[in-house]
């Protein structure tokens, strides 16, 4: 979503008294949040009646990015688990993908574990898998775990690879 077209969903919900719901709050800040409209992110997070772990969660991140502190390691860990807990999967590796990128938080092996363990949750099994194998890190035994302990027992979008030699 483009922040004109967010704009304009915004300004519809406020002009015809619509009650937004957490998820509907939370993404509208979210899309705010990731235009760098860090006022308004925070205005839409302050006018929701219902808040949950989730919405505080990057209601806080995007507060620090308003404040010009910038995000490091332990924030991200943090992101990623309300991603993992909330299934959203788009959400964390967009996340994942700006650490570098946008906020020189350089990602470690345990950020890379969370990346594993929400694709996992989700059944994307063949990105998980992609993941380890692209790492700059080698992946240790609580990686695999993510991916191992996600596939066993579940119906798969993939098969893991490295099982079938």
């Amino acid at each position: 979503m483009s922040v004109p077209t967010g704009r304009w969903v915004h300004s519809y919900i406020e002009n015809n008294g619509v009650q937004f719901n957490v998820y509907d709050g939370t993404a509208l800040a979210d899309m705010y949040a990731r235009f760098e409209c860090t006022t308004e992110a925070r205005r839409v997070f302050n006018k929701m009646q219902e808040r949950d772990v989730i919405s505080w969660t990057f209601g806080c991140f995007y507060e620090t990015l308003n404040c010009g502190v910038k995000p490091n390691d332990v924030v991200f860990m943090r992101l990623f688990t309300a991603c993992t807990h909330a299934r959203l999967v788009e959400k964390g590796l967009n996340c994942f993908n700006t650490m570098d990128k946008e906020y020189g938080v350089c990602p470690k092996v345990e950020h890379y574990g969370c990346v594993v363990d929400f694709l996992s949750r989700s059944g994307e099994l063949d990105k998980a898998e992609d993941m380890i194998y692209l790492m700059p890190i080698k992946p240790n035994v609580i990686i695999w775990g993510a991916l191992l302990g996600r596939s066993l027992g579940k119906k798969k979008t993939g098969s893991l690879s490295f099982m079938d030699k």
